[in-house]
């Protein structure tokens, strides 16, 4: 093209040469809405129905030639497309020959991938406790239901002492208990609890503790009354009590899920028997018109390879949401249950042969690992993307990388009422591969040539709201081991237990190999310890091998007003406070700031700002002259670093911070600040966060855009990089004024395709028709491309 530019002066001072191509490509193109149709065409005009179709249409024509786009509609049937089994996608779905596919909303638009139904037809049960029920065609136990867009709860019944234990000993054998009496306010003895089950077989019970918490099963109930005798689901039961914190005489112990429990505001219970949902609407909701939604689909979608040397590749989501998964506890041997321990790590199943610590008579046996499901899970993967999407209203976690996951980022999404966590990256199998653990708990092949450490993962610019609500043991953000994670200018709101945790094994595996590189800041961490104690906001286990956490803001305390001394004896309730309806409280909880805990080493802590009343950095059992505090700054309610080497760190009456620190809580949190606009965490709002998707210029008219995109000549920046690196890609008219930011993030080694109609967060463009120029910049070099005219 002949055409000369200026750019700005700051980016002509910079020699520009960069190992990176970019090209303006088209892109094939599908359309699937939840009023389409299967035997359709898949264009605009007459668009799939279902996300299956969709994906073996992009098999169809995925020859490698081009990117494929395939765009979600979002406005018909209120934007759901609803799943009767998981969407799994594999190498067959990926970008080929340096192409990508991208999954997307289309523009102005919000779908949704649900694994959920509707249930509807209530009717009034029970006039006096405003019980209302309809019928729900679910097989399996519900374990979490949204009513206009906020989470119920399960009937909770009184937490009581757990009585003697009774029967036959051991994995083999058949146990249970006999109910105790209630516990009163810090555990003193009351009145004896009063037990009969509508239906035994669907009652659960639940246990908290320090840093655990376990569910189990009951079989049947023997006997009614006062001190009822309770079977077990063995062996899951037995396999509690080998761990610390499990059952045994004397536990405080919360039954579930039973009708005889269904007496409060914002309960359900759902009878297999009779297939019937029973729910009290809190206050404000009309059962006849409400939208009750109940899961039905285990796991929303999966991307997964064959191995390490057939990798999916090259696949993206954009201002998609997830709701509605379903989660069923882990099963073992016909009998189900959840032992967790400071992760979504679960202990599932006894190994004969294994561990002589652990014996039941003449058997040793040891526990093996399963981890809580997420709603999306990639493994045998690498540059899988998710850029302004929405996890909601999941029954397990949000979104999981599990093994073998490289050059994939998580950019500009919302996490908010997620059972488990909100991201996850490894397995802890990762420490020792192929040692102890059964082929059949884990998803990949116990060869270690199948596991590899994830690397080149980002977490940048998301909000976590109300993640772990359910498990509440759950860190908001868990990375068991990886190779140069980032965690960048996130809000990460409060959870149970730790809201960041990093590390795992307890320096057993310090030895891990591919681990380290990783570095944290410019993040907003809520504290943590919401539900349980011996816990911080930013948690480490093991070796960090150089990690750093530098310039993040720690507010403090998340203030809840209806959150109280009472709950964690209420559980769930607070009849003081008859519209609450939130998880309960821990009172105890004694966490920390950043809390390096077993073993942990080689970290450097660097110009943060902390405003909790606990200590800012607490150490235990480590070495403390590799855990580092390199300036920063703490108000004066906190209590500075306690076993830690501290330099420069300066502390600030509340409210008053020196300009430092106030530059470091200016730049925490999202780049994008607009992600925050409109957020409204309160019931009844389904969209309160717009979704970012592709967006027309103003001075193209949509049939024109449209017409483009459906003949293939959408234009797209393409870039290629040699390596990781921090870039900004701005849009320049031939006067060389700007027209907008096309992208401003971090990139991973590999491909990644750049709409030049709408920026990283769906802002439109005001460049109108032209030729126009991209300067990339990176973070030590620029590059100037002309790009062709777009009309």
């Amino acid at each position: 093209m002949g055409f000369s530019f200026r750019p700005p002066r700051a980016a002509a001072a910079i020699l520009l040469t960069i190992m990176t191509t970019a090209e303006v490509f088209s892109a094939k193109q599908l359309y699937v809405s939840p009023g389409g149709n299967d035997g359709a065409a898949g264009t605009e005009g007459a668009p799939l129905k279902t996300l299956h179709k969709a994906r073996d249409k992009v098999r169809e024509i995925n020859d490698g030639s081009d990117d494929i786009i395939v765009y979600l509609r979002g406005n018909t049937g209120g934007g759901y497309h609803f799943l009767d089994s998981t969407l799994s996608l594999d190498r067959r779905d990926g970008g080929k020959n340096g192409h990508s596919v991208t999954w997307t909303a289309y523009s102005g638009e919000s779908p949704v991938i649900s694994g959920g139904m509707r249930i509807d037809g209530w009717t009034l049960h029970d006039q006096g406790l405003n019980i209302w029920k309809a019928s729900a065609p679910v097989d399996k136990k519900i374990r979490t239901m949204t009513v206009d867009y906020f989470p119920a709860i399960r009937a909770l019944g009184k937490k009581f002492k757990q009585g003697p234990l009774w029967g036959e000993s051991g994995l083999g054998g058949t146990e249970g208990f006999y109910v105790g009496n209630i516990a009163g306010r810090w555990g003193s003895s009351e009145d004896p609890y009063e037990i009969n089950l509508h239906n035994p077989a669907d009652a659960e019970l639940y246990k908290w503790d320090s840093w655990l918490a376990q569910q189990w099963c009951v079989e049947e109930q023997l006997s009614t009354g006062a001190n009822a005798k309770l079977k077990m689901q063995q062996p899951m039961w037995r396999i509690a009590e080998h761990k610390g914190g499990g059952p045994g005489e004397g536990a405080e112990l919360v039954f579930e899920n039973d009708l005889s429990f269904l007496d409060f505001k914002n309960e359900f219970y759902y009878d297999r028997l009779s297939k019937t949902l029973y729910y009290i609407p809190r206050r404000g909701v009309n059962m006849e018109s409400a939208v009750a939604m109940v899961p039905n689909v285990e796991r929303l979608v999966t991307v997964q390879g064959a191995s390490p040397s057939e990798r999916v590749s090259n696949i993206s989501f954009q201002g998609i949401a997830f709701h509605d998964d379903s989660y069923q506890l882990p099963e073992v041997a016909g009998s189900h249950g959840y032992v967790g321990v400071q992760s979504h790590t679960a202990f599932a199943r006894p190994v004969q042969g294994k561990n002589p610590d652990w014996k039941d008579g003449p058997e040793e046996y040891w526990m093996g690992h399963l981890q809580i499901q997420s709603a999306v899970e990639v493994m045998f993967a690498e540059d899988i993307d998710f850029r302004g999407c929405r996890f909601e209203y999941l029954g397990g976690g949000g979104l999981n990388y599990i093994n073998d996951v490289h050059n994939s980022t998580v950019d500009g999404c919302i996490f908010r009422w997620t059972a488990s966590h909100a991201v996850s990256v490894g397995h802890d199998e990762h420490c020792d591969p192929g040692s102890v653990y059964p082929q059949e708990l884990y998803p990949f092949p116990q060869d270690p040539q199948y596991l590899v450490t994830c690397s080149n993962i980002t977490v940048s610019n998301n909000v976590v709201r109300n993640a772990s609500w359910r498990f509440t043991h759950v860190p908001s953000i868990m990375v068991y081991f990886a190779k140069d994670f980032s965690l960048l200018h996130n809000d990460l709101g409060p959870c149970g237990f730790n809201t960041v945790s990093i590390g795992w094994g307890w320096g057993n595996c310090d030895d891990t190999k591919e681990y380290g590189g990783m570095y944290a800041a410019n993040n907003v961490l809520h504290t943590g310890c919401k539900h349980h104690g011996d816990c911080g906001t930013f948690y480490t286990l093991g070796d960090q091998h150089g990690f750093v956490v530098e310039e993040n803001f720690f507010p403090g305390q998340w203030e809840q007003t209806d959150l109280t001394a009472e709950r964690r004896d209420m559980v769930f309730r607070q009849e003081s406070n008859p519209d609450s309806y939130i998880w309960f409280e821990s009172t105890s909880g004694t966490y920390k700031g950043f809390y390096p805990d077993a073993s942990t080493s080689n970290i450097t802590y660097r110009d943060n700002v902390y405003e909790g009343n606990s200590h800012v950095v607490e150490t235990w059992f480590q070495t403390p002259a590799t855990v580092v505090v390199d300036g920063g700054w703490y108000s004066d309610n906190g209590k500075g670093c306690r076993n830690a080497t501290a330099n420069n760190v300066s502390s600030y009456p509340l409210g008053s911070r020196p300009d430092g620190a106030q530059a470091v809580v200016d730049k925490a949190g999202p780049e994008n600040k607009s992600l925050y606009d409109g957020m409204d965490w309160t019931p009844g709002k389904p969209n309160p966060v717009a979704i970012p998707g592709r967006e027309a210029p103003p001075s193209l008219s949509r049939e024109r855009l449209s017409a483009s995109a459906a003949a293939g000549r959408e234009p797209a920046l393409k870039i290629v990089s040699p390596r990781r690196e921090r870039l900004t890609v701005t849009l320049y008219d031939m006067s060389g004024r700007e027209r907008g930011v096309l992208f401003n993030g971090t990139i991973g080694r590999g491909s990644h395709r750049i709409p030049l109609y709408a920026d990283g967060h769906g802002r439109r463009l005001q460049q109108g028709t032209g030729s126009f120029v991209v300067i990339i910049r990176g973070e030590d070099r620029v590059v100037t491309l002309p790009i062709v005219t777009l009309q």
